[in-house]
């Protein structure tokens, strides 16, 4: 038996309702690490849609204090406000700058802070 007009239209609005809810997913789980907490190296690749081995070419690219940095072992953590800012300009390279200016001048604000409260204590 052929399906209806009604039957194809309600299937295609359950397929799209699926796809949306799988697109919230997909986005929710992107953003989750908007807590300003460095990301590791599985979550910065998954963030970019990269393999993580790519990091290592974009790091070349990096400058090493402001999009990453390493711990002692030698692993990386990666900024996400940096990584966020140099995938959206990365065509606009000065613009990028400009962000690294600001994330720089934010970061030496609160050492100072940090610095002036450790003496007032």
């Amino acid at each position: 038996m052929a399906e209806t007009t009604e039957q194809m239209i309600a299937r295609t609005q359950e397929m799209l309702l699926d796809l949306s809810r799988q697109l919230d997913d997909i986005l929710k789980d992107r953003d989750t690490r908007m807590d300003g907490r460095p990301w590791t190296k599985l979550e910065a690749a998954k963030w970019l849609g990269v393999h993580p081995d790519t990091l290592k070419d974009y790091r070349k690219e990096w400058t090493e204090g402001i999009h990453y940095f390493r711990l002692l072992g030698g692993e990386c953590r990666y900024n996400p406000e940096m990584v966020k800012d140099w995938l959206e300009n990365r065509s606009n390279p000065q613009a990028h700058e400009r962000a690294i200016a600001v994330w720089n001048s934010k970061r030496l604000c609160n050492q100072n802070l940090r610095t002036a409260c450790r003496k007032a204590g």
